[in-house]
């Protein structure tokens, strides 16, 4: 498995345009990332800055498990063409077989606001038809409609028995949140999608176009699971 990452009383930690992750790539018996576990008072992430769990083989996802005794900011996107968005991230891509990790989070106020989001996703990709099927590339103009019918079915059975990564769960203890512009997501296109669960004392207030929300099934196959609050 991989080396955690931990961070003890602190008293104040802002990450801008910058990234602490922990992640895990061999695909054939790959360790688990492992978990990034911080404590401080305040947490601050700006301009694109990334706290990041990741899997991109066949080891699990480590979570992420903040506790911040004040609160957690996060905000905006980085200033180079806006591709990054600053958050909290814990996730499987590429061709992953390793399950994504929980987001924990344990704070009296937590802010999001300008395109800043937490998320928990599983995004992997299947291999084409073509792929799975060479023939089907080389003669793919000699093959009618109802032959390619054929393949396209053996190729959706191959991608239903394809190990699946599963989303993590996202789980937030909070007195107040503020969503303004940003967003929570559990996302998932072939594995089960994660849930949400907000545990929220005093107050939630959403604006401009915030959201809170659970997917999963964009490509064949997943199950969703949803949102507490």
């Amino acid at each position: 498995p991989g080396g955690f990452i931990r961070v003890q009383d602190a008293q104040s930690i802002d990450i801008q345009a910058s990234v602490l992750s922990s992640s895990t790539f061999n695909r054939i018996n790959g360790g688990d990332a492992g978990e990034i576990d911080i404590e401080t008072q305040q947490l601050r992430i700006r301009d694109g800055g990334e706290i990041i769990a990741t899997t991109t083989g066949a080891g699990d996802g480590g979570n992420l498990v903040i506790n911040a005794s004040e609160s957690i900011i996060l905000q905006g996107r980085s200033a180079l063409g806006s591709l990054f968005a600053s958050g909290l991230f814990a996730d499987s891509q590429g061709e992953a077989t390793g399950n994504g990790g929980d987001l924990q989070l344990k704070t009296p106020l937590l802010m999001i606001r300008d395109e800043a989001g937490l998320s928990a996703s599983s995004e992997v990709s299947l291999p084409p038809i073509e792929t799975l099927f060479p023939s089907l590339q080389a003669q793919s103009s000699q093959i009618d409609s109802r032959q390619r019918a054929f393949v396209t079915r053996q190729g959706e059975a191959v991608a239903q028995n394809a190990p699946r990564s599963i989303a993590g769960t996202i789980k937030v203890e909070t007195g107040f949140v503020l969503l303004d512009q940003g967003n929570i997501t559990a996302t998932s296109n072939q594995g089960e999608g994660g849930n949400i669960a907000l545990d929220i004392e005093d107050g939630l207030l959403m604006t401009r176009h915030s959201s809170i929300s659970t997917r999963a099934g964009t490509e064949i196959g997943g199950g969703g699971n949803g949102v507490n609050i």
